[in-house]
């Protein structure tokens, strides 16, 4: 299975979460790289709102992904908009607050406007490692 993961984490080695063998990580922090055969291993998202199927038209047919995992941002800085130019499966893990300061509501409301297929709350805060 092959997976576009959405995120606003920092780019380290350690994250975000490895979710399938085959995956794509995307994010304001992230780099456009490629391994040495010419696949894609991230890709550079803008700050904030970003449309989507831009990102996507950058992704060869061989490496299309099956779904994307969107990890919701609490900070905002990675706001991914119509999610409907995918058609495969959507879905959005929403981490537990861990910061009294986060706008959860902003956050839901900013997210509520897009078609997921799947909703995963997290129980615990997400620790990505830096």
């Amino acid at each position: 299975m092959r997976a576009l993961i959405l995120t606003g984490s920092p780019a380290s080695p350690t994250s975000p979460l490895r979710v399938v063998g085959e995956q794509i990580v995307a994010g304001p922090d992230w780099p456009d790289a490629q391994t040495r055969d010419g696949l894609w291993i991230s890709l550079r998202t803008p700050v904030g709102h970003y449309d989507l199927a831009d990102l996507l038209s950058k992704i060869p047919a061989d490496q299309w992904p099956e779904e994307i995992v969107c990890l919701a941002d609490l900070t905002g800085r990675s706001q991914p908009r119509n999610l409907g130019a995918f058609a495969g499966t959507k879905t959005l893990l929403l981490p537990a607050c861990a910061d009294e300061a986060t706008d959860l509501p902003a956050v839901l409301n900013s997210i509520g406007c897009e078609p997921f297929d799947c909703v995963c709350p997290l129980s615990a805060p997400l620790r990505i490692a830096s």
